[in-house]
């Protein structure tokens, strides 16, 4: 189900990644208890080869995969804050999970 805001609009991120920048929608999907989030880049406001960037894990070579990561990682740790959740703990299971950490230090 699409995470919305207040008023109603989707939630959405602005990524900044060299030379342009990416629009993502965030999703929740409820797992058991557990609530997963998921970032999308296919938004309406992207060029149509941004909105791809996240329709396949792990394809499509290494300058995708660094978009992917880029998105996944900044976007993943912003929609937390965004929707109000903030760890006291985090761990990094893979490398997509990484540019969160190079994120905080630019805000600090």
């Amino acid at each position: 189900m699409p995470l919305r805001q207040p008023d109603g609009e989707w939630l959405r991120l602005k990524i900044k990644l060299p030379g342009y920048s990416v629009w993502v929608r965030a999703w929740q999907v409820q797992v058991g208890r557990i609530k997963l989030y998921l970032l999308d880049s296919n938004d309406a406001a992207n060029f149509p080869a941004h909105r791809a960037i996240t329709s396949e894990l792990y394809g499509g070579g290494p300058e995708l995969r660094l978009k992917q990561e880029l998105i996944l990682g900044i976007g993943g740790w912003r929609l937390l804050d965004a929707i109000g959740i903030h760890p006291q703990v985090c761990h990094l299971n893979e490398g997509h999970a990484a540019f969160w950490f190079w994120n905080v230090l630019l805000v600090l």
